[in-house]
């Protein structure tokens, strides 16, 4: 009985391959049909794949464990300001549970001018773990020393925009001297600065290094950014004590939305208000994720839909195939 088997699959074998070969044209069109089907199917998923784990990937460093706090009107009545947020409310804030760290954001509005070119670009302060907060590394010279951010030099970073709207192209800027002037100086900023000097006067900053975008994605707009030293741009350029915004790193001891509630109960008990916004990174990372499951399934769902068409050409062809053999069957 074996033998018999093996026998028959023999036959069928040998009768298939004569049929492959007496249709090469039609066995080619099959297998091509086939083959477009799945590898459309495989390509997808595998685009898909890399896809997500770029997007992901460059959003996790930036968003994960992350809220981001600003004054806003919020519940006041329409047309009521908001005041901007002081030190001891900030301060306040780190001795809540489920805090790592608080990242103030200080940025102000400048002309930055080399020789005869200059640019109006803003800049943020920068502590020991700005570039690992907002996931930068240095491409060019170095990072400020522990001693120039203690004191509070004039020296400044460019990131590659801010460079090319003040730098000619293949010029280092490492090692030369830029004038930075308070952009609006005598409005929101008062009239004076430091020590009577006018708000409005150029301080020469030495530039130290360059450093990449924020992220791979890009999201700094217009000119570029620079990046000083904190207690630089408090002492010189933005005199004021006050903040208008600030990030707070999650130590994931507690659940974001938590946080989140101290954070709004903590604030709002010492202003007296809610004049002031959230924006989660956790739960923008969670709608992100969504959309990428979503734009996943949909385009495996067209790759799938293309192997469907192949297998239905196939098919079509083995039945024109049979019908047309049918009497050649049966005689046999």
């Amino acid at each position: 009985w074996l033998l018999r088997r093996a026998g028959l699959w023999r036959e069928a074998r040998a009768t298939a391959g004569r049929s492959l070969r007496g249709n090469r044209r039609r066995t080619a069109l099959s297998m091509l049909g086939i083959s477009i089907g799945i590898a459309s199917v495989v390509s997808i998923v595998a685009l898909t794949s890399s896809a997500r784990t770029l997007f992901e990937g460059e959003f996790v460093g930036l968003m994960s464990g992350r809220l981001w706090v600003w004054r806003a009107p919020g519940k006041l009545p329409p047309g009521t300001p908001s005041s901007p947020f002081r030190p001891a409310e900030i301060e306040s804030l780190r001795a809540l549970p489920g805090i790592a760290a608080i990242q103030v954001e200080r940025r102000v509005q400048l002309v930055v001018r080399h020789r005869s070119r200059d640019a109006s670009m803003q800049a943020a302060a920068a502590n020991a773990d700005t570039l690992r907060d907002r996931q930068r590394k240095v491409v060019e010279g170095r990072f400020f020393s522990p001693h120039e951010l203690a004191t509070g030099a004039q020296v400044a970073i460019f990131d590659k925009q801010a460079l090319e709207s003040v730098f000619r192209k293949g010029e280092s800027p490492v090692g030369q001297t830029v004038l930075l002037t308070l952009q609006g100086a005598g409005g929101e900023y008062g009239g004076a600065g430091p020590g009577g000097a006018p708000a409005a006067t150029p301080l020469p900053f030495l530039v130290v290094g360059v450093t990449d975008s924020s992220s791979q994605l890009g999201f700094d707009f217009g000119s570029g950014r620079l990046l000083v030293p904190e207690q630089t741009l408090a002492r010189k350029l933005d005199v004021r004590s006050t903040v208008e915004s600030f990030s707070v790193l999650m130590d994931f001891k507690l659940p974001p939305q938590e946080v989140e509630r101290q954070i709004r109960h903590r604030l709002t008990a010492l202003r007296g208000q809610q004049d002031f916004s959230f924006w989660s990174g956790d739960e923008e990372f969670e709608k992100l994720q969504r959309f990428n499951r979503g734009f996943a399934a949909l385009l495996a769902g067209v790759g799938a839909i293309a192997l469907l068409v192949g297998g239905v050409g196939v098919m079509n062809i083995m039945l024109v195939t049979v019908s047309e053999r049918t009497r050649e069957i049966g005689i046999r």
